[in-house]
């Protein structure tokens, strides 16, 4: 997560599952986080300890970050039964990543022309210093008074939607302002974006764009809203009206209301040499040299010539608002000159002639010949036919041999057939044209135009990345990142032709075999490779790429990808033998799809390791030959072992290994797939998430032991791993291969129980009994008759034993005893028999 932020916890870094609890029964305790705080969605201010599974899959738990950028919390899980205790979450911040413009966002441009963006206009970065091709503006709103467009697109490009700082720092970024209809002196646009660059949050900002009659504009001599010049016939007369002298857009710098007391007041500071110029019929001259915008629009400024020659003529002017009765304001003024051309009687006008593009490729220069531009004239030489550049294009320009190296705006018919002028294509591999104007100086100028094709000098076909095949369909269709052709920008009209075919399939567009297809087809999913023979995972096929007289040749290879769920888990431990199941490789799917049992070969095995059989039970003859091939069946019935051995020549730690299998399924190409895992140096304490057929001999007295398993019903993390277990069938072949290191031990157990157990009896009997000091008799006494010898041991005198006197019950009234208690009692010693005494 970002510095600073609150974001959700995810369910995929955090979950618990219990097979008999409910997602709102596990319950979540945790202790103080070390850098935030957790709370609810529906109470951010609130820090709580305690949530359930059910808050966590509805987004509703949130953390908020404070403090260091490397913490997080410890937990607890419950399911209000059975505690899993001891579990933590780590949480780790990253710095946040700021973006930020540093330009002027202010662009001023000249009415009617094309201003690249510059880094001082629109200058962005980030906190982190981003690379200027990961800085993205996306166009919100475009301007309204013109467009956005690409150098690489050219001038008839579509709009703009996007671009990037890396763009804008080499100049490839215009903008164009389209010249309304109604005069203007000062217009302002606005081009809305939002910089992007993840993962930072993104800023929006605003280009103003002013474009002024006011700025000093290259592209124009004139700042008044019409300056077109005049031609007018030798000793002739003509009208100077609005279509060739306008100055409304000084008038445009007023506000509406007051616009008509308004007016332009033109005062002449240089006349005419070859004519005069009339107002009303009364020429201007030094003390009269002042007329107005609105005796222009009138009709009433008339220009006169001499006659005596076509030689050009011209007047200078200084134009500045003036307001009501005469008053001389301060506002938007200009001084410039008005060109008036004299053209003979008799002269015919140049006759522009159908011209054909030129092309060249990118990086290149190519002289213009009659080809592109030619002019008939039957009145006037090469050399006085001369042609002016309106516009040129972004990609290259025109020069001319012995001149400058830089562009040229001027040149003549002869210098075109001398072949003197070329174009040099320094920009980017699109179309342009040039607008031209052409004359012989007699007549007035005609539009013309020059249309330059700049080809790419290489074209390149990308190949992002190959095509895969999914291995249950057999077919997939291409796209651009198999296919895609640019040079120095894409190139959507590419070709392609086949050259070399595949081997193990065929090659479709619109689902039928094909040797040639376009780069809209690619787009749009027509074409697609099918396997027809699945005897290999992968094959390739050869194209020969067109693109506007460039061509490259490149190779589509192909792969299956297979139907496999491939496990993805924790390290293994090294020295054990695991159990290769259908948790680690599951191709059951593809079983379904197929209706067969998949196959899979072993093309490279573990470095590590092997693959090794494992018997269903003691009987089966224990296999230690490495295993190569094996079914979706045997991996079902836990068949398979693993053995994972430490890596040699190093010491111990993590390691990382692979196998490589090739699996294969009825009516299917097969596919390689490769299993990745981690291993690491076995440790008793650590949770493993597969079954183990046997652990490291260091370890395999441990593993007798049973271990008590947790009660059932225990909740545990969906991330973490249970606890390791023994497979049952690896466990009895454990035993039958250690079979007298663990007899022997029990064997002696045994022995020691045999002996130590018939004396604990016979301790506890002689504890029962007590110290009596019975003395045998020499001589056993004869017909129950004792001895005179005293058999038992005499009271000391001293130790006399008290004696009490009992007051029984009396005699029965009138002094007899009872009958029925008289034959229970004994009057006589009975004889003694044969080894009896008395006691």
């Amino acid at each position: 997560m970002w510095e600073g932020a609150t974001v959700p916890i995810p369910t995929a870094a955090l979950r618990g599952t219990d097979g008999d609890s409910e997602p709102e029964d596990l319950v979540y305790s945790i202790e103080q986080p070390s850098n935030g705080r957790v709370v609810l969605k529906v109470a951010q201010g609130t820090e709580v300890h305690n949530f359930t599974q059910t808050q966590l899959d509805s987004g509703l738990v949130l953390f908020s970050h404070q403090g260091a950028l490397d913490g997080g919390f410890r937990f607890s899980l419950s399911d209000g039964r059975h505690t899993s205790p001891g579990h933590f979450f780590r949480v780790t911040a990253q710095k946040q990543l700021l973006l930020s413009l540093e330009g002027s966002r202010m662009l001023t441009v000249c009415p009617g022309s094309i201003q690249p963006l510059s880094s001082e206009s629109l200058r962005a970065s980030s906190s982190t210093g981003s690379d200027p091709h990961h800085l993205l503006y996306w166009v919100v709103q475009g301007p309204q008074l013109g467009r956005l467009f690409h150098t690489q697109k050219g001038s008839s490009g579509e709009t703009l939607v996007n671009f990037t700082q890396a763009e804008v720092y080499a100049g490839n970024v215009l903008y164009e302002h389209k010249m309304p209809a109604e005069p203007f002196w000062e217009a302002h646009d606005t081009v809305k974006l939002r910089l992007v660059s993840p993962p930072a949050p993104d800023l929006a900002t605003t280009l103003a764009v002013a474009v002024s009659f006011e700025a000093a504009c290259p592209q124009h001599s004139s700042r008044l809203w019409r300056n077109k010049g005049l031609w007018v016939l030798k000793g002739q007369r003509a009208k100077i009206t609005r279509a060739a002298l306008d100055a409304s857009n000084l008038l445009a710098s007023v506000m509406l209301p007051q616009r008509p007391e308004y007016d332009v007041l033109f005062q002449v500071t240089q006349f005419p040499t070859q004519g005069q110029l009339l107002l009303s019929e009364e020429p201007l001259h030094a003390g009269q040299p002042h007329f107005l915008q609105s005796q222009l629009a009138a009709g009433h400024l008339v220009y006169a010539h001499r006659g005596g020659g076509t030689q050009p003529d011209s007047f200078r002017f200084h134009a500045h608002l003036q307001g009501p009765a005469g008053a001389s304001l301060v506002g938007p003024q200009t001084a410039e000159a008005f060109v008036i051309s004299v053209q003979d009687v008799n002269e015919q006008p140049p006759q522009p002639q159908a011209s054909v593009p030129l092309q060249l490729t990118r990086g290149s220069r190519a002289s213009i010949s009659r080809a592109q531009l030619s002019v008939l004239d039957p009145d006037s030489a090469p050399e006085e036919i001369e042609f002016k550049v309106q516009r040129a294009p972004h990609n290259g320009f025109l020069s001319l041999a012995g001149a400058s190296t830089g562009p040229v705006t001027h040149f003549t018919q002869a210098d075109v057939d001398a072949g003197r002028l070329a174009f040099v294509a320094n920009g980017s591999s699109v179309a342009g044209i040039f607008q031209l104007s052409v004359s012989d100086g007699a007549s007035p100028p005609l539009p013309m135009s020059l249309v330059v094709d700049v080809l790419p000098s290489t074209i390149e076909v990308q190949l992002q990345a190959p095509l895969e095949v999914p291995q249950a369909l057999g077919r997939s269709s291409l796209s651009r990142k198999q296919l895609q052709v640019v040079s120095d920008r894409e190139e959507p009209d590419a070709t392609y032709h086949l050259t070399q075919g595949p081997k193990y399939g065929h090659l479709l567009v619109g689902g039928q075999p094909a040797t040639a297809f376009s780069q809209l087809q690619v787009d749009q999913g027509e074409v697609a490779f099918a396997f027809t023979n699945f005897s290999s995972s992968h094959d390739h096929f050869n194209v020969l790429a067109l693109a506007r007289g460039a061509n490259t040749s490149a190779t589509v290879n192909v792969t299956v990808r297979a139907l496999l769920h491939v496990w993805a888990g924790g390290p293994w431990p090294q020295g054990a033998t695991l159990r290769l199941d259908s948790t680690i490789l599951n191709a059951g799917e593809l079983a379904n799809r197929t209706g067969s049992v998949p196959r899979f070969r072993l093309l490279v095995g573990p470095q590590y390791g092997r693959l090794v059989r494992v018997p269903g039970a003691r009987t089966e003859p224990r296999d230690s030959r490495p295993v190569e091939h094996f079914t979706q069946q045997d991996l079902e019935d836990g068949r398979l072992g693993l053995e994972i051995c430490r890596p040699e020549g190093r010491s111990p730690g993590p390691a990382g290994d692979s196998l490589t299998l090739e699996l294969w399924a009825r009516g299917v190409p097969p596919a390689v797939v490769s299993l990745d895992f981690a291993t690491e140096p076995y440790d008793a304490a650590q949770p493993y998430s597969v079954a183990l057929f046997s652990l490291p001999e260091a370890a395999q007295t441990e593993a007798e032991r049973p271990e008590s398993s947790p009660p059932t019903g225990e909740p545990d993390l969906a991330a973490s791993s249970p606890v390791p277990t023994v497979a049952t069938e690896g466990f009895l072949g454990f035993l039958e291969a250690n079979m007298f290191s663990i007899i022997i031990p029990v064997c002696l157990v045994l022995l020691l129980l045999a002996l130590i157990l018939p004396l604990f009896f016979y301790l506890r009997k002689r504890n029962k009994t007590g110290k009596h000091h019975v003395q045998v008799l020499a001589a056993k006494p004869r017909d129950g008759l004792a001895s005179d010898t005293e058999t038992f041991r005499k009271v000391d005198p001293s130790q006399a034993i008290p004696l009490t006197n009992l007051t029984g019950q009396g005699p029965s009234p009138g002094g007899h005893p009872d009958p029925e208690l008289l034959q229970f009692c004994r009057t006589a010693n009975p004889a003694l028999k044969n080894g009896q005494y008395w006691v």
